[in-house]
């Protein structure tokens, strides 16, 4: 899993295989062709998937935090043949696989200065993936809303925008405890995708976002919504 990434590699591998053994997401075959020589254990195999997983999922990352279209396009392709490879090894419903495909996704709407409705489609089966996996409040569901606003924004569409946006900001604020500085990090996200639209209307307003917790809840920012 991703989430292993910050641990030791020992740590990370044992994640992965149990995670990803809890959820049916058994191996098929080798992560580097379905022509390679196997390891000579099931597990073995499964353990040096996860390991080459982790490693290819890293470098989709490091490239996805440079701002050029360039470095864009080269984590798609990265991303692309993760998905290909994870499809393979855990499954093409995979959690893995999934994961894949956002940073395929981001990679793909990042690598053009023109709205990708090929990088759209990879979000969107993201979004539904997690929704039906996880649940339609579960935070992981934020990141690709928030960026399917950002692809409407960009292709003039302010309706879907504002839909998808809002919708983030609302999966964040009925979390039992409120991170505010996610929170105030979307409506950022939202205002700044709505007034990048030549034809978006509307306004903003003030109000106050309280951040609850088990002893009670108290003003914690102050932050923009869009109306």
């Amino acid at each position: 899993m991703r989430c292993a990434l910050k641990l030791s590699l020992a740590a990370s591998l044992t994640l992965c295989v149990a995670v990803s053994t809890s959820a049916t997401a058994l191996a098929h075959g080798p992560w580097m062709s379905v022509w390679a020589v196997p390891a000579p254990t099931w597990d073995g195999e499964f353990s040096r998937s996860c390991a080459a997983y982790q490693a290819a999922m890293h470098v989709a990352d490091t490239l996805l935090t440079h701002a050029e279209l360039t470095m864009a396009a080269s984590a798609a392709r990265v991303s692309h043949e993760t998905r290909v490879r994870a499809e393979r090894s855990f499954g093409e419903q995979s959690e893995e696989a999934t994961e894949a495909l956002l940073n395929e996704g981001i990679g793909t709407t990042r690598s053009t200065d023109r709205p990708s409705p090929e990088g759209r489609a990879m979000l969107e089966q993201v979004l539904a993936w997690r929704e039906q996996h996880r649940g339609p409040l579960d935070p992981s569901l934020v990141p690709p809303l928030l960026l399917l606003a950002r692809y409407h924004a960009f292709a003039q569409e302010p309706s879907d925008a504002r839909r998808d946006g809002m919708r983030a900001i609302a999966v964040l604020e009925a979390q039992p405890r409120i991170d505010s500085l996610q929170l105030s990090r979307a409506l950022v996200n939202v205002r700044d995708s709505s007034r990048a639209m030549a034809t978006c209307s509307g306004g903003y307003r003030w109000r106050s976002v309280r951040s609850r917790s088990g002893g009670g809840s108290a003003p914690s920012l102050m932050s923009s919504q869009v109306l």
